[in-house]
Formats: C-alpha cells, structure tokens, sequence
C-alpha cells in the first residue's frame, strides 16, 4: 500500500522518480509500472465516478479524464524506458472500454440529409464540368493554350 501511495503521488506530481521509488522497494521494472498504472487508473476511476453514468458516452464530457489517463501510462511507460502502448496497456484499456463505454452507442446511424442539400450536392459539380470543358474548347480555340 505504502509503494502505491508514493507511485500515486509520483504520478499526480508528474516527476520522473518511478525508479527510484522502485529501487526502494526492491520491485522489477514491470512490477513497478503495473504499480503504477494502477495508480493512474485509480485516478481514472474515480474521476469517472464522480460524474453520473449518462456522462460517461458524451465524449465532450470524459476526454479531458480519458486524457490524463493515457498520458498517466505513457509517462510511466517513458520513465521506466518500457514501449508504450504495450500489453499491459492493452489489456488495461479493454477493461476501462468494457467497464465504461460498452454500453455506449457510438454507432449512430445517420440519416439522408434534406432533398434540397441533396440536389444542390448532385447539381453543382453537374453545372460546373460542361463550364469548365467550355473555357477548355475555348482557350484552345483562340490558339491560347499556355495560360
């Protein structure tokens, strides 16, 4: 408990001392980031607790929290020279995506937009294309074709 209190407060103080930390508590460099993120994620889950669960599928509302987090797992992934993402990462974000966003509806079908916006897109270029090969006949026609 002690070691995630001091990696938690690493991590809000976004200071470079994982290895150290880890060091002192004799942990492998793994064991030490698999510390650490939960300690981002705890942060993670409280931030989204702390908002009523309709929140959770409006994109405007966690991303700033959706954020944090994954800069949270990259500077412990940067400080203990570890790639990122990883499978620890992985693993990690599906756990959050089930837990908060499977219910969420991010596949909306979209509708026709209105008939006129629909014939005013189908008519422009329509109009545009026998203008164009005009000015095309015509520029060649008066010998003009370098400008």
């Amino acid at each position: 408990m002690l070691i995630f209190s001091a990696l938690a407060t690493s991590a809000k103080q976004n200071v470079c001392n994982i290895k150290e930390l880890c060091e002192m508590f004799n942990l492998t460099i793994m064991d030490c980031y698999q510390v650490y993120i939960l300690s981002c994620q705890h942060s993670f889950n409280n931030s989204m607790y702390s908002m009523d669960k309709e929140s959770w599928c409006t994109w405007n509302r966690i991303n700033s929290i959706y954020n944090r987090f994954t800069v949270c797992t990259e500077d412990g992934s940067s400080c203990l020279n570890i790639h990122w993402p990883n499978k620890i990462i992985e693993a990690l974000f599906i756990e959050i995506h089930q837990a908060y966003f499977r219910d969420c509806d991010f596949f909306r079908e979209y509708k026709d937009p209105p008939q006129e916006v629909m014939l005013a897109l189908m008519l422009t270029p329509i109009c545009i294309i026998p203008l164009m090969v005009g000015i095309v006949v015509w520029k060649t026609k008066n010998g003009n074709s370098s400008s």
